[in-house]
């Protein structure tokens, strides 16, 4: 019995057979136990998920695309030119990397999915690194910029000419102006864009408005403007909107905005009208919108990780399936 039980616990690591011993019968067959057979059949799996080359073409190389793709349109999409490029080099490598090679005519089907894998998760990269990406950009980093590279103006009273801050980042305001939160606008297409007038309270002050704070969804049909920093007595600062993007273009509805603020309490828009959002502190705002801008591409990567990862799963076990 001794050497019986030792025979099948031999037996245990290897396919079910005939065993040749001595003591047992020939016509002996050992099976696995069911918890044996599950323990057996997961070491199995995750050996040959590790040995093969998986990890590598379907998590590891789709991944960095993703970042790669994400970080040139987050970045970069001020010269387009550069995440094209990168987005047609990346769609070329992962459809020639990923083209199926032969397979037995029974396991033609499956071979042939699990080969193009590498293509798909590839693609998949390139088209969710550049959406994410891109509203990084529209979102923070299009702000980030306009600062960053826009002219830097102090001590602007809310009486000057517009034309003459066109090229303007950021704007301090002089004490004396403020947003005049009596005279608020909220136009409604779809998302309700809020508009205030920027007056200063000299005797200069006329009809004529030539800067508007402005945000997206603070405000009511004709008040309650609570979009920036408005409301704080410190805040004196503006930092222009940036250009209409692919995903975000408010500049349109702002106009709009500020056209129907005007016929509501008389007052006329300068034509060369500046649209910016009241802040207390413009410096840490560019700060926060490169931050926010960083935050999206990591949280990006690790969802997509995530996904790439099912899918090694789901092919290693498929290989698993079809050695088993």
């Amino acid at each position: 019995p001794g050497l019986g039980a030792c025979a099948v616990t031999m037996a245990r690591g290897q396919p079910e057979e005939e065993i040749n011993d001595p003591f047992l019968p020939r016509s002996t067959k050992l099976g696995r136990p069911a918890g044996a057979v599950g323990a057996y059949g997961l070491s199995r799996q995750l050996k040959s998920f590790s040995s093969s080359r998986l990890l590598w073409t379907v998590v590891v190389v789709p991944l960095a695309v993703f970042l790669v793709v994400s970080l040139f349109f987050t970045f970069l999409w001020q010269v387009p030119s550069l995440p094209i490029a990168v987005v047609l080099f990346c769609l070329g490598a992962g459809f020639y990397g990923g083209l199926p090679g032969k397979a037995s005519s029974g396991r033609r089907d499956t071979e042939d999915v699990v080969q193009c894998l590498p293509c798909i998760a590839c693609w998949a990269a390139v088209a969710l690194g550049a959406i994410s990406g891109l509203y990084a950009h529209e979102a923070y980093m299009s702000v980030y910029f306009t600062v960053a590279f826009g002219s830097e103006y102090e001590d602007v009273l809310g009486t000057s000419p517009a034309a003459a801050y066109a090229d303007a980042g950021e704007i301090q305001f002089a004490t004396t102006s403020g947003v005049d939160t009596d005279s608020v606008v909220g136009y409604m297409d779809k998302r309700t864009y809020c508009v205030a007038p920027i007056v200063d309270t000299s005797t200069e002050q006329t009809r004529r408005i030539s800067f508007w704070a402005v945000g997206v969804d603070c405000c009511g049909a004709r008040g309650d403007f609570e979009c920036g920093s408005a409301g704080e007595v410190k805040a004196h600062g503006g930092i222009r909107i940036p250009p209409d993007g692919v995903f975000d273009r408010p500049h349109d509805n702002f106009k709009k905005a500020a056209v129907q603020a005007a016929a509501v309490y008389d007052l006329v828009v300068d034509d060369d009208a500046v649209f910016v959002r009241w802040v207390a502190d413009t410096k840490s705002e560019r700060l926060a919108a490169f931050s926010s801008a960083a935050g999206v591409v990591a949280l990006g990567a690790a969802l997509f990780g995530l996904l790439v990862l099912t899918f090694a799963a789901i092919a290693a076990s498929t290989r698993s399936g079809q050695t088993a």
